[in-house]
């Protein structure tokens, strides 16, 4: 018999299906492995984390669980671990199917723990299913051998931490290289695609328009958005139709993984123009699969009217103005442009037609500016050498913008005959250094307001160069006091000596520093601070400066002292104490003492966020139950004190006392309150009361 009949006959007889518990956070690894058991006949249920999971299977057992191992709330191993604990679910199979915790020691420590079995991902969906079957075979052999979870407290607590902190160094060193990187991409791409003069095109397989760079505005009038989302046919309308034709079979070639060179297409920008657009296309690929197309497209217009001149005009003209990327001019001594490149008229919003007509630079002056250019054209008449000299130009729309004119004389004859010349139109370039001036006061004011202290210290001679408002605050002395000076001008040699070392680490490393804990005396006497310091780097990849943040614990570290000290107390008392204490959060005990745990039959461990009231109150008593908590956790009231009836370990009912109030636990509300248990004293008073009748 093949091994393919013998799953098939021990399928038949599994009626109804089996039920299968798959936990883990990411939906998509429960989406699949929810297709393949369903697809194998099994009946599958879907938790989140570990306590959802517990929660679930309290309700409703499975006949097996699939669990995750890194998961918010509760995580794979604390799951396992409550799971074998609880008498209704231990002899309930539990598998790990894991692609985080791949070390022997994450397996030694799951079987420790008691798990049934231990799965790396991925696995072939045959062999996954024949360890599920596998498993689902020995859970039904009578009296079968359970595993014996791992039982010490301590010992579970520190393996648990090895193996968890392993693994959460592994993961911070991981994200943070890999938000290196990604940073480093997106700058990369942001920088590419927002600047760069072409217009490209990124369309799916579908041939639906997935992104286009801002460029295209400047091309061909259009925003963005006016294409984004939408089909490859809307371009129809600012394509001829014989481009249109073109660019519909090049798009099919490119998707059957053809390469297109650049080929001229005509488009009507949104002004109706036309555009003259070399465009090309590449199959875009991933994981080797062809998913769409990257096109692209430049605005060519300009070059093959250019070229189209230079057949035609002298070879003056087309030397001197069109072949140079910046606005050029000829202009006689009477200050009539004489030629000029079509840059000139982009920058000045006029065409050749006004050049025919008569233009005149000293129209595109203020009076000022016109005098100072009078000036300047007279020294280069003279010889004189001049340098570029700022302006502030009128466009032939009345809009202005400041340039950098560079000029020089024409000879005709050896005589002066005009001035040659060249704009620089420098709008961007102010707009950059009132944007850079504005980003410059904005990090001025965050640094100034932050509440840590932050300083910079020169890498030469850890001389601090710049400190904060904060930092001030906290030394007790100006930074005019501060500025220019070292840690031995304010601290013992002691004290400077363990400083300048660790800024001394930090410049030799390159590498952040991070010291948990430095006290320092200040002008607020002794301080604790949590300091991180890093390097600055120049162009070159040295370090600069040193950049310190100093954030001031000791406030806190008095209150966690002090809170360490309550605790202790707390402790104390409670664990001296013949009356039950308990603490309830999220439906759960959060904390119990002896006494409380003993009075319901339970060790300490056994109700500690695993076991709440709706576990252990009897079922008729839980609505007084859980009135009264609501009560106690929305502010109606301050505190109650009633009776109610319990069901113990060894399921016999006790009646107890509670006296409970409102609290506030780990940043979020809870009851906390005394219980005894007044069964005995009830039955004295019921007998007493007996013998009176």
């Amino acid at each position: 018999m093949s091994k393919g009949d013998s799953h098939k006959r021990r399928s038949e007889r599994r009626a109804p299906p089996q039920k299968i518990l798959i936990v883990d956070d990411n939906s998509t690894n429960l989406y699949l492995l929810k297709a393949l058991l369903e697809g194998h006949g099994l009946s599958v249920t879907m938790a989140g984390n570990g306590k959802e999971a517990l929660d679930q299977a309290r309700r409703n057992p499975p006949d097996l669980i699939v669990t995750d191992i890194l998961m918010p709330v509760m995580d794979g191993y604390a799951l396992c671990r409550a799971w074998k604990a609880d008498e209704r679910l231990r002899h309930i199979p539990l598998l790990f199917y894991t692609a985080t915790y791949t070390d022997p020691k994450d397996e030694a420590f799951a079987l420790d723990l008691g798990a049934d079995r231990f799965i790396v991902k991925p696995q072939e969906p045959d062999v996954m299913m024949g360890l599920i079957n596998e498993v689902l075979d020995e859970a039904r052999v009578p009296e079968r051998a359970t595993a014996i979870p791992l039982g010490e407290e301590m010992q579970y607590f520190r393996q648990y931490n090895e193996v968890l902190f392993k693994k959460l160094e592994k993961k911070m060193a991981d994200l943070e290289e890999a938000n290196q990187k990604l940073k480093l991409m997106e700058d990369l791409y942001r920088l590419s695609f927002e600047n760069i003069s072409e217009t490209v095109f990124l369309i799916d397989s579908d041939l639906n328009i997935l992104s286009v760079s801002p460029s295209v505005e400047k091309i061909l009038g259009y925003k963005p958005q006016d294409f984004i989302g939408r089909p490859v046919s809307c371009l129809s309308h600012i394509l001829s139709d014989e481009t249109y034709a073109r660019a519909m079979e090049d798009a099919s070639l490119v998707l059957k993984g053809e390469t297109i060179p650049e080929t001229i297409y005509r488009a009507v920008a949104a002004d109706g123009t036309e555009k003259n657009c070399e465009v090309s296309g590449a199959p875009m690929k991933r994981d080797g699969r062809i998913v769409g197309i990257i096109s692209v497209a430049r605005d060519v217009s300009d070059r093959l009217r250019a070229q189209e001149n230079v057949r035609k005009s002298e070879k003056r003209y087309r030397e001197l103005y069109d072949f140079l990327p910046i606005p050029v001019y000829e202009m006689d001594l009477e200050g009539n442009i004489i030629a000029a490149n079509s840059a000139i008229y982009e920058l000045f919003g006029g065409s050749e037609s006004d050049l025919e007509k008569g233009f005149n630079v000293w129209r595109t002056l203020s009076p000022a500016d016109r005098d100072k250019s009078l000036g300047n054209m007279q020294m280069l008449l003279k010889g004189r050498k001049v340098s570029g000299t700022e302006y502030v130009l009128t466009r032939i729309d009345g809009s202005v913008f400041p340039a950098i004119v560079i000029s020089s004389v024409i000879y005709s004859d050896g005589k002066p005959a005009g001035l040659r010349g060249a704009i620089i139109d420098i709008s961007e370039r102010r707009k950059q250094e009132e944007e850079l001036r504005r980003m410059n006061m904005f990090l001025d004011s965050i640094i100034e307001n932050i509440p840590d202290m932050i300083f910079i210290k020169d890498a030469a001679e850890l001389r601090f160069v710049r400190i904060n408002r904060a930092g001030e605050e906290l030394i007790g002395l100006t930074r005019e006091n501060l500025l220019g000076k070292n840690d031995y001008d304010f601290f013992p040699k002691e004290q400077a000596d363990f400083f300048t070392g660790k800024d001394r680490d930090v410049l030799c490393n390159g590498k952040l520093i991070d010291i948990p804990e430095e006290r320092i005396q200040t002008g607020k006497g002794e301080r604790i601070l949590h300091t991180k310091k890093l390097p600055i780097l120049n162009e070159k990849g040295e370090a600069e400066y040193l950049l310190g943040i100093s954030e001031d614990i000791t406030d806190r570290k008095q209150a966690e002292e002090a809170l360490r000290e309550s605790e202790i107390k707390f402790k104390d008392l409670s664990e001296k104490s013949n009356v039950g204490i308990y603490l309830i959060q999220d439906g759960l005990f959060r904390y119990v003492n002896a006494t409380f745990a003993g009075i319901f039959g339970y060790e300490i461990d056994e109700m500690t966020n695993l076991l709440g009231p709706k576990d252990v109150v009897l079922p008729e008593d839980m609505l007084q139950v859980e009135e009264n908590l609501q009560k106690r956790l929305s502010g109606a009231v301050k505190s109650v004190h009633y009776e109610f009836r319990i069901l113990t370990k060894q399921r016999s009912v006790r009646r107890v006392e509670v006296l409970s109030s409102a609290t506030i636990y780990k940043g979020m509300p809870a009851a906390i309150g005394t219980l005894l248990d007044i069964t005995d004293r009830k039955q004295a008073r019921r007998t007493t009361e007996g013998k009176r009748r």
